[in-house]
């Protein structure tokens, strides 16, 4: 039994394990999860732990975990499984940005992605951000908070990313704050006051606009990006790193 305060509601209960995605978006094999402090050390002791039922905490209570769930999980699944189709089989995907068809529940989407983002920041990211909560446990309240936006993107990275919210300087762009999940075949990005860290990322923050029943095919512009290190919006490719430099980081992760 975990006790702790639920990452959504804020009471102190005993919460429950949440797949961040949902355990049907390809989220139900082991993974294992390194520690960003050891990413950074000069060692070559690997240091982390391997979660057996794929990536995920102990974030939510039984209450918001259900749901929520129930509410928005299988919109969410539904765009994911498109998201795969769409990304297998574009030939170069690297190459391409180009409208795609998605038939989905928009809001039911956006609200599952901000319910993720409260399970990967921490339990007072809820008192921060009172009418996140409100949007999340009333489904059919629409329209996000000014200043919050919701962005993806498709990627085929076998890294798995969890950020909680950051700030971030980036030479020549600015300063940005953020907090992402990268889970293939989507990144998922969300600001906070601030413009997106790239201009390729697709805004899906319009979602929020549509009532809980409302479905409808959507063409989206998401681009393909690459991911090849653990760290957050870094979306360079294997040149701009350095081909022996990839080298080491797939060798760091037996990749």
């Amino acid at each position: 039994m975990v006790i702790g305060k639920c990452h959504i509601c804020g009471l102190e209960k005993e919460l429950t394990f949440e797949h961040v995605p949902p355990k049907k978006a390809f989220n139900d094999k082991p993974i294992f999860l390194k520690m960003m402090e050891s990413l950074l050390s000069e060692t070559k002791k690997t240091k982390g732990k391997t979660n057996q039922r794929g990536f995920g905490e102990y974030t939510l209570c039984k209450k918001c975990n259900n749901e929520t769930g129930a509410w928005y999980a299988k919109s969410y699944i539904d765009f994911v499984y498109q998201s795969f189709c769409f990304l297998s089989k574009l030939s170069e995907p690297k190459q391409n940005q180009i409208l795609l068809p998605f038939h989905i529940y928009p809001l039911r989407i956006i609200k599952q992605i901000i319910c993720m983002f409260f399970s990967v920041n921490g339990n007072l990211f809820c008192d921060i951000h009172p009418n996140l909560v409100s949007f999340v446990l009333n489904k059919e309240k629409i329209r996000l908070k000014c200043g919050v936006k919701i962005y993806c993107y498709l990627t085929n990275t076998t890294f798995i990313k969890r950020c909680g919210i950051a700030s971030m300087i980036i030479q020549d762009k600015g300063i940005f704050v953020f907090s992402e999940i990268t889970y293939a075949p989507l990144g998922l990005i969300m600001t906070i006051d601030s413009k997106p860290p790239d201009d390729r990322l697709c805004d899906i923050s319009y979602f929020a606009n549509y009532e809980y029943n409302y479905c409808d095919t959507f063409f989206l512009n998401i681009p393909f990006l690459p991911a090849n290190t653990p760290f957050p919006i870094d979306f360079r490719t294997e040149k701009e790193i350095g081909y022996e430099n990839i080298k080491k980081i797939k060798h760091y992760f037996n990749i």
